[in-house]
């Protein structure tokens, strides 16, 4: 339907269901303090296995657990319907600008993971948010290894390098 999807698209959050009679829609952020979102934003949204569809954001309520959001020519509660459990995703690009030191946990995804003696343990293939600390989900072949982003385990991230420094200790992860 779209003849260019960015392939920068982010996932921001997931449509829950339908909110009152005039096309509104509740949304779960994945990132509750989220300052990404605005009115008049044109944001992706998609179903597993299809291709997403832009809708520009009309009016805007984000407030944790309980945000909603309306599109423009979404009017009523069955177009609402439709869209119930999709995806919304925007660019990375229209992303906040970062100051000093600071990152999206996004962009550590394709960094590869390393131990502290330099030896490749992974890639990172996800970032899990968690109420007592995010985990990264990091892949090696088959294998799936989830490290707390706590500074115990993790040490470093090398952003030219493109690569997470951990340590390391028995039992982080497993190596059978």
């Amino acid at each position: 339907m779209n003849n260019h999807i960015p392939a920068d698209l982010v996932p921001l959050g997931k449509i829950i269901k339908p909110h009152g009679i005039r096309g509104e829609v509740k949304v779960r952020l994945y990132n509750c303090d989220s300052e990404t979102l605005k009115m008049g934003q044109s944001v992706w949204v998609e179903s597993e296995g299809n291709d997403p569809i832009i809708y520009v954001i009309e009016k805007l309520n984000l407030q944790s657990d309980k945000s909603r959001l309306k599109f423009k020519n979404v009017n009523d509660r069955n177009s609402a319907e439709l869209l119930r459990d999709f995806t919304l995703s925007v660019c990375r690009d229209e992303f906040p600008e970062t100051v000093d030191e600071e990152f999206y946990l996004v962009d550590l995804i394709g960094f590869n993971v390393i131990d502290q003696a330099g030896k490749k343990v992974g890639k990172v293939s996800d970032i899990m948010e968690n109420p007592a600390n995010d985990i990264l989900m990091i892949l090696d072949g088959d294998k799936e290894h989830l490290i707390p982003m706590v500074d115990d385990f993790v040490t470093l991230f090398d952003f030219e390098k493109k690569q997470v420094t951990i340590n390391l200790i028995d039992g982080l992860i497993d190596n059978s």
